[in-house]
């Protein structure tokens, strides 16, 4: 968009007494507006306008917003120049933008404020707030460095990440180029580092969670980066963060974003997932001993010690290494508190082992409710309570230890805060909340295996880690029980949640079911692109076989020859999108031994990383490139670098993945229709993302073919007619190649 330097602004006068809410959108928008009269060449996009007019109707009435604006509509300007207007003249509000993503956060944060705020009548003061995990941890980088080397000190790398590490000589290059970087730093953050830094590495340099984070007590408080942002944060009007914080703000009761009155969720299809990820609750037989692990380090860094009968009580015993180091170990034979976690867990192990037996030999039916495989078990050894029972003793010992820790504090000696701020307190503080917590979750997790609550959205299961040893997997199968109080039924707060692809069917039902939203301001934005003459979806019936009518041999070479055709017949500038990993695996190298394909070809986890992939793609504009779900969103290539976008399958998703299985159990229990309730509508919400990524700009044209031939599909039991009304109007789909030929030939002139 055309830089601005002198806005000739007219939106000054008073938010109290200013016009209804068609005045301000119109001084904006339309001819003679403000944006007319400031860019050059500027065509009124009639989407934009008709979004920014209902956010801010929104904003002045405090109804909840739902709104779909497809790709191109410049839905981020629509929300934000009636956000930032709102904030310009009610300076003591504050406002929350989340999205998903931190390309978005950017962009908003970069551009599209900056830009904004031209248009208003006093300056908004924003900042983006990115998570802890983005942030470099100096207590961890002291320890990780050789103060007297500017390399990488080898023994401390050996000695606190891992010797396989360091002998990797690429991960040792970046641990000398973060070591250069974090002296010199100023904000800490990974971004600036200008490298891909993978988790295995970065994990040992960023700053922790909660839990493990010594606070005060640390000796680089002061100098803490993640705690520099979120004190900027706190005093600015305007935050852009994303999905993960919101969670985060919401179970620390708004301790990390504040207080504000209105919060727009950009990317708010992702928004159910993330938040269903977030508030799971996993325990395992390492779940205590992890714990004391964290309270040993405590203990070490803080030059502290806990009482003895404490330690005992948790049922570990206090070791101190060589050089001075605590560390803690299990009682033999076990003890205390771990003593009745090791029998619970003894217990959960045969719930497992019953599922698998049970599995393997059929026995385990598919609508069997995988919450009450704990109840299965207490009833073949006659003893139904019997889980309840350790429950119960848990709790007891729990309150035990609690009472002792309160014990200790009462007894030290010196005013409230010196005693709330000494090592030792933090210490017993962290215990103490950790203990809480481990005796809910337990509670939690396993009132949903014996009652069955008619209101409860959550589900809990027995799983497996990834060492084999079971564990209570709980989970929300709605994200409402959290959003609606916190939000919807909160009249302190404006909720707005858009997305390009929240509707299914051409209706919001299934997102204001999963949301808890009942009375809603709701518009779907129809794209300004010209679809018709653009945009073609190809399904080539005549070439494909049904994937329940094929053995898989067969179906996996159909899908590569059918890739291969239209690589091909569009002279590259092709993104293939596959369901799984082992479909692209046999696609590329069915491509590659046949050796038609002239184009240079890009396979995920192959060459690069997912940007560097994105990259190379977009730099030739004959490649292809072959990815899985990961791609689905969050690529942005527009012109003819991308003209041709191929869906193998429809992204359902996978029935045997256990969180599906207990979901599906979830709605049996409640009578519902699993397949049209849940799994449809998160399908065709994920089409229509991965579809999305085909035309960005209004220029842009191309193909989307998808092989499966269901999206036809007629009759009662089909759905194709659901998918198809999911997308606009205006979209033409052919089964006949030679419509594809000519489609593509009255593209040929480059735009």
């Amino acid at each position: 968009m055309t830089k601005i330097e002198n806005v000739i602004c007219d939106t000054g006068q008073d938010y109290q007494n200013d016009s209804p809410e068609i005045d301000f959108v119109d001084r904006i928008y339309g001819e003679g507006g403000l944006l007319d009269k400031n860019l050059n060449g500027y065509i009124e996009r009639e989407g934009q306008k008709r979004l920014s007019r209902s956010v801010l109707k929104c904003l002045q009435t405090g109804k909840t917003g739902l709104f779909e604006a497809p790709t191109g509509s410049g839905k981020s300007l629509g929300y934000l120049f009636p956000l930032m207007h709102k904030l310009a003249n009610n300076p003591q509000e504050r406002a929350i933008i989340s999205t998903s993503g931190i390309t978005l956060q950017s962009q908003i944060v970069n551009k599209d404020a900056p830009f904004a705020q031209r248009f208003v009548s006093k300056p908004i003061s924003y900042c983006l707030l990115k998570g802890r995990n983005n942030f470099l941890c100096k207590a961890k980088f002291s320890k990780l460095t050789d103060k007297s080397n500017t390399n990488f000190s080898k023994e401390n790398l050996e000695r606190l990440i891992s010797k396989n590490l360091f002998e990797n000589a690429d991960l040792r290059n970046l641990s000398n180029k973060i070591n250069s970087w974090g002296k010199t730093t100023t904000t800490g953050e990974k971004q600036s580092l200008g490298e891909y830094i993978p988790n295995s590495l970065w994990r040992h340099y960023s700053c922790v969670d909660n839990d493990e984070c010594n606070g005060k007590a640390c000796p680089y408080m002061s100098e803490c980066f993640y705690r520099k942002a979120r004190s900027e944060a706190a005093a600015a009007q305007l935050v852009i963060t994303n999905h993960h914080m919101v969670c985060a703000d919401l179970l620390t009761d708004h301790g990390i974003l504040g207080s504000y009155n209105s919060i727009i969720f950009d990317e708010g299809h992702d928004l159910e997932e993330i938040m269903k990820d977030f508030f799971e609750i996993k325990l395992s037989r390492n779940t205590l001993k992890k714990t004391i692990q964290v309270l040993a380090n405590k203990e070490n860094v803080l030059n502290t010690v806990i009482p003895e009968d404490i330690v005992h009580l948790l049922g570990f015993e206090r070791r101190k290494r060589s050089d001075g180091e605590i560390y803690y170990e299990e009682i033999a034979p076990y003890y205390g508190l771990q003593r009745y976690f090791q029998d619970m867990f003894s217990y959960i192990d045969n719930c497992l082992a019953i599922k698998k037996r049970d599995e393997s030999t059929s026995k385990f039916k598919s609508d069997q409710l995988s919450f009450a495989i704990i109840g299965d078990v207490a009833e073949q050894t006659n003893d139904p309570q019997a889980f309840v029972k350790i429950r119960e003793k848990i709790e007891r010992e729990s309150l035990d230890i609690i009472s002792r820790i309160h014990e200790s504090l009462n007894s030290q000696v010196g005013i409230p805060e010196e005693k709330n701020e000494s090592p030792i307190s933090q210490c017993l503080t962290y215990l103490e909340k950790r203990i809480l917590t481990i005796s809910e979750r337990i509670f939690t997790l396993t009132k949903n295996t014996f009652e069955n609550d008619e209101k409860s959205d959550f589900i809990s299961r027995v799983d497996e880690t990834k060492s084999g040893d079971a564990m209570l997997v709980g989970r929300l199968v709605f994200p409402r029980s959290i959003l609606k109080p916190k939000f919807f039924d909160n009249n302190q707060k404006t909720p707005i949640i858009l997305s390009a692809t929240l509707s299914v069917n051409n209706n919001f039902e299934s997102i204001k079911t999963s949301y808890g939203i009942d009375e809603v301001v709701e518009d779907i934005i129809p794209s300004h692109f010209n679809l018709g003459r653009n945009l073609l979806w190809y399904v080539p019936t005549n070439k494909m076989t049904s994937y329940s009518n094929a053995n898989l041999n067969e179906y996996s070479l159909k899908v590569s020859q059918a890739v291969e055709d239209m690589m091909m017949l569009t002279e590259g500038g092709t993104l293939a999108l596959f369901t799984s990993i082992r479909q692209l695996k046999e696609t590329a190298e069915y491509i590659r031994d046949r050796g038609r394909v002239p184009y240079k070809l890009f396979i995920q986890n192959e060459q690069y990383n997912r940007d560097g992939l994105i990259n190379e793609f977009k730099k030739d504009e004959k490649s292809c490139l072959l990815a899985t779900r990961s791609f689905f969103q969050g690529v942005d290539v527009p012109g003819i670098s991308l003209k041709s976008l191929i869906i193998d399958k429809l992204p359902f998703e996978f029935p045997n993945d256990p969180t599906i299985k207990a979901e599906q159990c979830y709605y049996k229990l409640k009578g519902k229709n699993f397949f049209k309730d849940r799994l449809l509508p998160t399908m065709i919400r994920t089409l229509k993302q991965a579809t999305g990524r085909l035309l960005r700009h209004e220029s842009d044209w191309g193909v989307v073919t998808v092989l499966d031939s269901r999206i036809l599909s007629s009759g009662k039991r089909s759905y194709g007619k659901i998918i198809i009304n999911s997308f606009p109007d205006d979209l033409i789909i052919t089964v006949d190649d030679k419509y594809v030929e000519r489609f593509l030939s009255q593209h040929e002139t480059p735009f």
